[in-house]
């Protein structure tokens, strides 16, 4: 049976959300897409078909990561650390899958583009012309075990096995964060196994 992922995306905007998922629901890993929304933005807008509604305080927090476990049975998870934009690359999720199945990785992460709209006049090395914009190239470093910054790039996209975070939410002694939850999923998921950078 093949693995499938669960995928957890902040979403302040529907109309941005949409064009987002159009790539997402035809794709044969994706068991769930799942949109972290405020209560407010619960209570106004209607859910994507489908989607689901996870309703979090804030995208940092304890309670958040927790409500990730809570909402997935999946074999891996897809969080999206920041609210802006996506866009997919060609089996980028495939991509991902396979390599966190061959390293049997706890997370991967992976460097990224970002698209720039506004025009420069000057070309930097790394880009490349874009119908909306510019892409610029990211590319983010590898990974050292014992590592404590919190400013670490990551990129906005981390895929964990699920298993490895309901072991994390299962601790007993677990602290309650409001700004530093996923500092704290990082920091326990380098000691249980390997954080892998594709």
């Amino acid at each position: 049976m093949r693995e499938k992922i669960d995928l957890f995306l902040p979403c302040e905007d529907i109309e941005v959300a949409q064009s987002a998922l159009l790539e997402l629901h035809d794709n044969k890993t994706v068991q769930h897409i799942n949109l972290l929304v405020s209560a407010d933005f619960a209570a106004h807008h209607q859910v994507p078909d489908g989607c689901t509604f996870v309703v979090i305080d804030r995208l940092e927090s304890s309670n958040t990561v927790e409500s990730i476990a809570e909402n997935t049975d999946a074999d891996y998870v897809m969080i999206c650390t920041k609210t802006t934009p996506i866009r997919w690359g060609l089996y980028a999720l495939e991509r991902f899958l396979r390599t966190a199945d061959d390293t049997g990785a706890v997370m991967v992460y992976s460097d990224y583009y970002s698209l720039i709209k506004e025009d420069k006049e000057a070309a930097k090395v790394g880009e490349k012309e874009e119908e909306n914009g510019k892409l610029v190239k990211h590319p983010v470093i590898d990974y050292q075990s014992g590592s404590l910054r919190d400013d670490f790039d990551f990129g906005s996209l981390w895929f964990i096995k699920a298993q490895a975070l309901r072991d994390f939410i299962a601790q007993q002694d677990r602290a309650d964060y409001q700004y530093a939850g996923l500092y704290d999923l990082r920091l326990y998921l380098s000691r249980v196994g390997e954080i892998f950078h594709l």
